[in-house]
């Protein structure tokens, strides 16, 4: 203070001689005037080994400066974030923090444009615990706990204060990070970016009709959620989709689904979709809530985790004769009638009624094929819901 000689402290050095590396910054923006550094010992000497300290002042620089040391650091609130600044001279660092509000998958990119500059960005935990180094153009994806992040962007050589690097820190859900339920449920959620998929993993141990509504306030942007089974070759089939504001029903045998929350139109990292999963008691169904088809993954029945269709084996599939036979099969679409659950032999079933199957019947005369498809009922059957397997009225084959 030239008027009264006095001196303030401006900038200080909280980390006692103990930082990430060998060297410990601090900077300052300056209005011009009489300054004065003091160095001490924050525990021990060394009289054989020197301290260097150096000086240097930039005369551009970004909004975010002073930021060189973790006591200066640019305090960021929320993901999904962008930090665009730069690094204005060779011993410049940038120190900032985020925090995560809930456990999340983290995408993250580390980009600088900067012919002059290239850049290293290290990731730490509230502890100062390092989590990664990336050099600039790589990317990241990661599980983070809730919690508060700190990072430091220093050059490898070079500096640009023309050119600002940027990073960005996105939410990503995926199959790997879902959630596990089971029972009547509510999930709230967000879809935060256009890459966000919520996946929720659902376990029943025994056959449940399970009732579904996905609510979304904001009017802006439509999601859906998808119910999937793992096939045969372990990959994920989309059994059926509800749309936000429908209100659905499905009949779940025991074992695992998987219900994928997605977008249709936009994202809102902002406001939180609810996700209604309830568990009725009464098997009986209603019409339209849920149905066999013959040749569709999006409505089929799943039993185990598998979907089953239904297969027509005439008595006399094929007849050979001469010069003339025949060959029949089912193709086509078949009217659905669901009956609901009945108690089958002791058995907890689905009863169903099959019928208007086309029937396709290829027809070999005179070295030549004619064909032709008939209309034909097949009867009611019913469905073993904890085997898969007909008991009574037909026959099922696994897709």
């Amino acid at each position: 203070n030239e008027s009264d000689g006095s001196i303030s402290q401006v900038a200080y050095s909280a980390l006692n001689g103990k930082s990430t590396t060998s060297n410990e910054q601090l900077s300052y923006i300056s209005d011009g005037g009489y300054y004065f550094m003091c160095v001490n010992s924050a525990g021990g000497f060394d009289v054989n080994n020197k301290y260097q300290l150096i000086l240097i002042s930039s005369n551009k620089y970004d909004s975010s400066e002073p930021d060189d040391s973790i006591t200066q650091r640019k305090i960021l609130s929320g993901i999904p974030t962008t930090i665009s600044q730069t690094i204005d001279n060779a011993f410049d660092v940038d120190w900032i923090q985020f925090t995560v509000p809930e456990n999340k998958n983290i995408f993250g990119t580390f980009q600088n444009a900067s012919s002059n500059g290239t850049y290293k960005m290290t990731l730490y935990d509230h502890n100062l615990n390092s989590l990664g180094t990336l050099t600039q153009g790589q990317n990241f994806n990661g599980l983070f706990a809730a919690g508060a992040y700190l990072i430091k962007v220093e050059a490898i050589s070079g500096a640009d204060a023309n050119t600002p690097y940027n990073i960005t820190f996105t939410p990503y859900d995926n199959f790997n990070t879902r959630k596990t339920v089971s029972g009547s449920a509510t999930i709230t959620d967000s879809i935060d970016n256009a890459l966000d998929e919520n996946w929720i993993e659902y376990s029943t141990t025994e056959s449940t009709k399970l009732e579904l509504s996905l609510t979304n306030p904001n009017s802006n942007t439509k999601y859906a959620v998808d119910i999937c089974n793992k096939n045969s070759a372990g990959n994920l089939v989309i059994a059926a989709t509800i749309n936000q504001g429908d209100l659905k029903s499905v009949l779940l045998s025991s074992g695992t689904c998987y219900l994928r929350v997605r977008s249709l139109n936009g994202y809102d990292p902002n406001t939180k979709y609810t996700l209604s999963l309830k568990v009725d008691p009464n098997y009986l169904c209603s019409s339209g809530d849920y149905v066999v088809t013959t040749n569709s993954d999006r409505n089929a029945l799943y039993i185990n985790g598998a979907p089953v269709s239904l297969e027509y084996i005439p008595s006399s599939a094929y007849y050979p004769g001469g010069d003339a036979s025949s060959h029949v099969t089912m193709g086509g679409n078949s009217k659905i009638t669901n009956y609901g659950i009945v108690n089958y032999q002791g058995k907890t079933c689905v009863c169903i009624e099959v019928s208007d199957v086309f029937i396709y019947t290829w027809v070999y005369a005179n070295h030549g094929y004619n064909y032709e498809h008939l209309t034909v009922p097949l009867g009611q059957f019913v469905i073993d819901l904890q085997t898969g397997q007909c008991i009574d009225g037909g026959v099922l084959k696994w897709v």
